[in-house]
């Protein structure tokens, strides 16, 4: 896009070459007054939004697997139940692991025998001294002792290890919310840390939207947006509750998205209102559009043509074309600059389609 600047030095050739016509020249060549509708130029940035799709997220959600292999004995939950903190969802056959826990504690019962004997053994042989046992022999036997301490404790580590793997037969809701899916079913063969069932919190939620990097300059932490149903949803909203809500930004990616090339936006909504986890809504981003010496116009003032787009501005009951770039468009007003085009500039609205430069006009309406 040419710069302000440069444009600029163009478009104002262009002006004194149109609006300095001699009077002369087009004595006796000119239509009757042209009827017109007219508004004024004014200074300032024109404020725009612009849309972007965006999902709404729980902001707790985990695919919940059990912490051991095994085969799937029952599932207790469905998709759409609702579950409380602690509640069991589905276990696994424990047999294999209560054997091993059996067996950790008959090992444990062993050791604790083989220790407390020991034990009386080292007591018995201080208790003779090295008058009736050589002092290597009381040696040995403190050591023997010492040796069933530590694996006793081993084997206690055992036990415990067996009752965790147990525990990991049983899946338990980590926090409260609802089953969006269930994968498995009774009598299948399931790995450790495989998905089981997709766990979804009820509550607060979040809003994730991928944005152009253009923006991110106008983009800060704190900013408001909008966030409406996406085109052909109608959700269900409780009385009183708007059909548009607020959501704050709380984060900006400072990353680009490689293959879409956007940024992605942290929304915190105000009230959550209509929203529900996996909707899409429409994202809407206030963008503010300014350049130095560009001025707001309304949106029908502007006459674009192959050739060039142009601004009619009134100038002693004639009309006066100035060519323009055109910045931006929002609603009914655009942002254009354009030399010799200022704040406070009458310009035509309507009846400016056919309207030539340097015709005479007629001012029938002027809008505020």
């Amino acid at each position: 896009m040419t710069s302000p600047r440069t444009s600029g030095a163009l478009l104002l050739l262009t002006a004194q070459l149109a609006c300095a016509e001699p009077e002369q020249v087009r004595a006796g060549s000119e239509p009757a007054a042209a009827p017109v509708v007219v508004a004024r130029a004014e200074a300032g940035v024109l404020a725009s939004e612009h849309v972007f799709p965006g999902q709404v997220r729980a902001m707790q959600a985990a695919a919940l697997g059990f912490g051991a292999q095994g085969r799937v004995l029952t599932v207790e939950v469905r998709e759409g139940d609702r579950v409380e903190l602690g509640q069991l969802l589905a276990t696994l056959d424990p047999r294999q692991a209560r054997a091993q826990m059996a067996a950790a504690s008959s090992n444990l019962d062993e050791v604790e025998h083989e220790l407390s004997q020991a034990r009386r053994e080292a007591g018995r042989a201080r208790d003779l001294g090295a008058q009736v046992l050589a002092g290597e022999s009381i040696e040995r036997e403190l050591g023997r002792a010492e040796a069933f301490a530590a694996r006793r404790a081993r084997r206690h580590a055992e036990l415990r290890a067996a009752r965790v793997g147990l525990s990991e037969h049983q899946l338990r809701a980590p926090f409260a919310g609802v089953v969006r899916t269930r994968e498995v079913d009774a009598g299948r063969w399931v790995a450790a840390g495989q998905a089981v069932l997709e766990l979804v919190a009820e509550g607060p939620v979040e809003v994730r939207a991928a944005v152009s990097p253009t923006l991110r300059e106008q983009l800060a932490v704190g900013g408001a947006t909008s966030l409406r149903p996406s085109l052909g949803s109608t959700p269900e909203r409780a009385a009183g509750d708007p059909a548009e809500l607020t959501a704050e930004i709380v984060a900006i990616s400072a990353i680009v998205e490689p293959v879409t090339q956007t940024v992605e936006l942290r929304l915190s909504p105000r009230g959550q209102g209509w929203l529900l986890p996996g909707m899409i809504v429409q994202v809407g981003v206030p963008v503010r559009h300014e350049a130095p010496g560009a001025v707001v116009v309304p949106r029908d003032a502007v006459v674009q043509g192959a050739a060039e787009t142009r601004v009619l501005k009134v100038l002693d009951g004639h009309a006066c074309a100035v060519q323009v770039e055109l910045l931006a468009m929002a609603g009914a007003s655009a942002l254009v600059l354009g030399a010799g085009l200022g704040p406070g500039d009458v310009v035509v609205t309507r009846g400016n389609e056919r309207l030539r430069d340097r015709q005479d006009v007629r001012i029938v309406e002027a809008r505020e």
